[in-house]
């Protein structure tokens, strides 16, 4: 093996060996994603930490009563894959499915004079038209806890964890899924069944009445069947924040990320710089702003192309592969744009550009989405919501040429008919685009019948 390629290993497990230790305390006892505060923050992380969305438990910035529920839906779904493998032929079989679901979740939050606790729990089961292709469960759980352990000193922990068998995000909605999230899948490329889990713990230091040091880390695991290619990987956070105003924060931070992938050889490191701005617009608009870069260590595999002497007398361009390592300089930028009206809506916009882990085809990608959502739990009858969006992945791990890419758009509906009884219903439509490969697209309609007896309409997820 070339010195380059020894050089490249050293590189990668010094890195994660020294970056590893110090967070490894801290994220043994964690929980994934930021349970955020606002601007002139008290419990929890810092609110420019992350690109924001519902905390769970609250909906429209505000926390809810703790409440179950129970569903009954009949759905259809005309973009569905039935396998996870290509073969020769460039045609992918498509599956248009009937089924019927049952639902069940709980949802909530509770504060103490210094703690906060909220919960998002969601699970289904369902039998569709063609037995044992999406038969089975769902469920997602989204649990957070942040007190204040001194005047000076706060911590939040959250763990995100589930199982699906959808690409486009199974239960929870790809739209209004934060790029922090970075072990949640939402571009799978198949609709196989997969187990993800981000456990993460941050603590703040409020070193003045201005100054705050954050810092912390994660751990996530998203483990896939089939020839599906699983990842695990960490990521270690620390950031100083300026109180400019009441409504306006400053900061810089560094982050290092490790992406491993138990199936495949080789892995990827990244250390990046940022430097991030948040404001707060009144009561209800706030503005989320980070900028920076990532320097990109990959050691992976790549195809080794025969001369063309050889390739003539073997019949083939191709003389198998051999390890490969490379640095690559990737711009990160996230930007958010909230408005909150209390527990009654919602509205995000938001565009992202950064590193991502992959999707099991593609692995350590460069990853772009940009999209927005609506949500709205008003005190009469009826909720709302909706989210569109647009996401590509270009692979930095494979030497493979293509482009991924996804766009969606879905509406979401419920309204109280009495007391506790709710009619639910959706419809969207999803698409992708896969070099090389036909595109794949589709639309899913379900209607339902929902037992939610919370104080307000159903909320929409």
């Amino acid at each position: 093996m070339s010195e380059e390629i020894w050089k490249g290993k050293t590189i990668l497990k010094s890195a994660a060996g020294h970056v590893l230790i110090p967070w490894a305390v801290l994220v043994l006892f964690s929980s994934a994603g930021l349970a955020q505060s606002g601007t002139g923050r008290g419990v929890g992380g810092p609110s420019i930490l992350s690109r924001g969305g519902e905390r769970p438990g609250e909906r429209g910035g505000e926390p809810i009563q703790l409440s179950v529920y129970g569903a009954i839906s009949a759905s259809y779904d005309s973009s569905l894959i039935a396998r996870p493998l290509v073969t020769s032929s460039t045609a992918i079989p498509k599956v248009g499915l009937y089924g019927g679901e049952a639902e069940w979740g709980a949802l909530g939050s509770h504060r103490w004079r210094r703690s906060q606790i909220g919960l998002d729990y969601r699970g289904t089961y369902g039998r569709y038209s063609r037995r044992g292709f999406l038969d089975g469960s769902q469920q997602i759980l989204s649990l957070a806890y942040g007190t204040q352990l001194s005047r000076r000193w706060g911590i939040t922990l959250q763990e995100t964890a589930g199982t699906s068998n959808r690409a486009f995000g199974g239960l929870y909605n790809p739209g209004l899924v934060s790029s922090d999230l970075l072990g949640v899948p939402t571009n799978e490329l198949f609709d196989y069944r997969f187990y993800f889990t981000q456990t993460t713990a941050y603590a703040t230091y409020r070193r003045s009445s201005r100054v705050m040091f954050d810092f912390g880390g994660d751990y996530f695991n998203v483990k896939r069947r089939s020839a599906l290619i699983s990842v695990e990987g960490y990521r270690a956070v620390g950031q100083v924040t300026r109180v400019l105003s009441r409504r306006s924060e400053v900061g810089a931070g560094y982050v290092f990320m490790h992406f491993g992938y138990p199936r495949a050889f080789g892995a990827s490191d990244m250390h990046g710089v940022t430097i991030v701005y948040s404001h707060q617009f009144g009561r209800r608009w706030s503005l989320n702003v980070r900028l920076g870069g990532y320097r990109v260590e990959t050691l992976a595999t790549r195809r080794v192309q025969l001369s063309p002497e050889v390739a003539a007398i073997l019949g083939t361009r191709f003389g198998g592969v051999e390890a490969s390592y490379r640095v690559n300089y990737m711009p990160q930028g996230d930007l958010t744009l909230t408005y909150r009206l209390r527990r009654s809506l919602t509205a995000t916009l938001s565009y992202s550009r950064g590193v991502s882990p992959g999707n099991g085809v593609y692995l350590t990608s460069a990853h772009e989405t940009a999209g927005g959502g609506l949500s709205y739990s008003g005190r009469s009858r009826l909720s709302l919501g909706g989210t569109a969006g647009y996401s590509r992945y270009n692979s930095l791990f494979q030497t493979t040429e293509g482009t991924y890419k996804n766009y969606f758009a879905s509406l979401q509906g419920g309204i109280r008919i009495t007391g506790a009884l709710h009619f639910t219903s959706s419809i969207g439509y999803r698409f992708f685009d896969v070099t090389a490969v036909q595109n794949r697209g589709g639309y899913f309609a379900r209607i339902g019948l929902a037992f939610y007896p919370g104080s307000v309409p159903l909320p929409i997820w």
